[in-house]
């Protein structure tokens, strides 16, 4: 078990610091689609998204997104406050 925890706790510390330096650069702020810069529109996150958002420490505030136009669906990173009842 202590083996486990030797690996995962760095493991865990090194995408907290990678994260902290996403949302320094900015790179993950873009309301665009990244396959072909369409419009987005807000989806219901997933119980994955809320792993990710939890295993983050909530440092960055992602979103479920799907492109308009060519159905492109994933996570990026929004700028706003959660807000209780939305998504």
């Amino acid at each position: 078990m202590t083996e486990i925890l030797d690996i995962l706790i760095p493991l865990i510390l090194l995408m907290v610091i990678f994260f902290f330096i996403l949302r320094a650069l900015k790179v993950l702020k873009k309301r665009v689609c990244p396959a072909c810069s369409g419009k987005l529109t807000r989806k219901p996150r997933t119980p994955l998204d809320k792993l990710v958002t939890a295993m983050t420490f909530n440092i960055l505030p992602f979103r479920r997104y799907k492109c308009i136009h060519c159905g492109w669906e994933g996570l990026r990173w929004s700028n706003r406050k959660y807000k209780t009842g939305t998504y």
